[in-house]
């Protein structure tokens, strides 16, 4: 199974089954037009502990922000894909929290390539329409 989120591609792996439409759901359940979410929305979302969440924020897989006037942290989108994401490679394939934040960091290595590749094949497409143009 294939999974794209953002339109990005996740992984090939059916382990991932169970949450590959996370992200999708996420924004219905919790409000699509919502900026951030509280620490306790992420933890009844997640079925996780805020421990959890401690840990991940320690070790800088995720930042969530303190926003203006509020003493309590908030999780953007971006921040919650991280939380989904370090829950499935935590839970269902047993990957440490050193792991976590070495994949994450090898997923957005790769997420530039990839529109790096990306803007250098439209350059070579417009380049090849450009050439290909009947000579008048």
């Amino acid at each position: 199974m294939i999974i794209v989120t953002h339109n990005v591609y996740v992984g090939n792996h059916s382990k991932f089954g169970a949450f590959g439409w996370i992200s999708f759901e996420m924004t219905r359940c919790m409000g699509m037009t919502k900026k951030y979410w509280s620490v306790t929305e992420v933890v009844e979302f997640f079925q996780v502990n805020e421990t959890f969440l401690n840990d991940l924020e320690k070790e800088d897989i995720v930042c969530p922000s303190c926003r203006d006037g509020l003493l309590d942290k908030s999780f953007s989108a971006g921040e919650m894909e991280k939380v989904r994401l370090a829950k499935i490679l935590m839970d269902e394939m047993d990957v440490n929290l050193a792991g976590v934040e070495v994949v994450l960091q090898m997923r957005k290595s790769m997420i530039a390539m990839r529109k790096q590749f990306d803007a250098i094949l439209e350059d070579l497409a417009r380049e090849m329409e450009k050439n290909l143009e009947p000579i008048s």
